[in-house]
């Protein structure tokens, strides 16, 4: 990820597992949801296990190992990996490491707040509410969210680092970014735009966006970008 001057903020991870005969392929998909399956890229390097894939995204340098003993962030990540959803799950009185950066204009704050999962339904809830584009949710958000986290940034390029004692009960925790327009923008398209505020960019890092379609959005996700790691 690049601040708005095209210098580096942060480079993200992510690990995927290879079973034998398996083919990883790509996919670029635009800040406007536009997916592109076969996106032109140029693949280099010495072999299999170690090379470079570049394009107009940018470069991703890849490497493979025979391992299946997984790093702390990548155990982390796994609720990301199974449900595909920014969020991370953690134990009520974990500290977490959650280190911001972005590039924004406004000035913007960000919490956690624990997603209730049904295990019978699989359905969504927080505070009680049911997860949904609703006024209802993004209230129970603002009064559920984490009391011991909050950081804010903007007025051009910033970065931050906070612990966070996690005090909410153990679970699903997904960030939220309260915008200075005041917008709750939480995961998924519960948004008062109907689009995603939210971008997982490898294990434990996510990207917002935190101006609304109707407000000019560019949709380039670097608005406030965090990584999140258990501390030592």
């Amino acid at each position: 990820m690049a601040f708005d001057n095209g210098t580096v903020m942060g480079l993200g991870t992510q690990s995927v597992y290879l079973p034998v005969g398996l083919e990883l392929h790509f996919a670029i998909q635009s800040g406007n949801n536009v997916i592109e399956p076969l996106p032109g890229v140029v693949v280099t390097g010495s072999g299999s296990l170690a090379v470079n894939v570049s394009g107009a995204f940018g470069t991703l340098n890849l490497s493979a190992t025979v391992n299946n003993t997984l790093s702390a962030a990548a155990q982390l990540a796994q609720s990301q990996q199974q449900y595909d959803e920014a969020w991370v799950y953690l134990t009520q009185g974990s500290t977490v490491e959650v280190d911001v950066a972005g590039s924004a204009w406004n000035v913007n704050t960000i919490h956690f707040v624990k997603i209730d999962v049904d295990p019978t339904t699989g359905g969504w809830s927080v505070g009680g509410v049911a997860y949904g584009n609703t006024d209802a949710l993004r209230m129970a958000v603002q009064q559920n969210w984490d009391p011991n986290f909050a950081v804010s940034g903007g007025r051009g390029n910033f970065t931050a680092s906070n612990d966070w004692v996690v005090s909410q009960g153990t679970g699903y925790y997904a960030p939220v970014l309260y915008t200075e327009s005041g917008n709750t923008l939480v995961l998924g398209t519960a948004n008062a735009d109907g689009q995603e505020h939210i971008r997982t960019y490898g294990q434990n890092m996510f990207g917002f966006e935190d101006l609304l379609a109707s407000q000019g959005s560019d949709f380039d996700y670097n608005d406030l970008v965090m990584r999140v790691v258990i501390a030592a």
